[in-house]
């Protein structure tokens, strides 16, 4: 439990370095059993400048659709992947991605190579639902991640 407070913690504070956004977003994250789309969408789109604080789940899915980081026939409301969160982190993040997600913009390859990057349990299934501590703890490698590549 006590890891649980302090990768929130180190969310929190590595989210806010980024931009401002509202304790309760992330604790509501934290909270759900399954992960939504439109939740993995408001850090993503909160991170890459494209939304305000205040916007809605809903609105920073479709800032993300808009702007090719998802299929348009996505929904806002369903469940999201663990290969959906890779797909949504590493274009958020501009992780270093495979010659076949670059080819192919499929999530599955997200997933490997977050996979191959420790940030992701080799043992992981990508078609698992995500929990809020499981997207918390990839949301946070990510973005640990660009920060790192960002200051070679």
């Amino acid at each position: 439990m006590k890891k649980i407070f302090v990768l929130a913690a180190l969310l929190l504070l590595a989210v806010s370095s980024v931009c401002a956004q509202s304790a309760d977003r992330l604790t509501a994250l934290i909270e759900s059993e399954k992960v939504t789309y439109g939740q993995v969408c408001y850090f993503a789109a909160m991170a890459r400048d494209m939304i305000d604080e205040k916007s809605s789940d809903e609105a920073a899915f479709r800032a993300l659709v808009s702007a090719g980081y998802l299929p348009k026939k996505a929904e806002a409301d369903s469940a999201v992947t663990l290969a959906q969160v890779a797909g949504v982190c590493s274009m958020a993040w501009d992780i270093k991605k495979s010659l076949f997600f670059k080819i192919s913009k499929s999530p599955r390859y997200a997933f490997k190579q977050l996979q191959a990057l420790g940030i992701i349990s080799p043992s992981a299934d990508p078609s698992s639902t995500v929990t809020g501590h499981q997207a918390v703890n990839i949301i946070t490698a990510c973005m640990e991640l660009a920060e790192e590549e960002a200051a070679r």
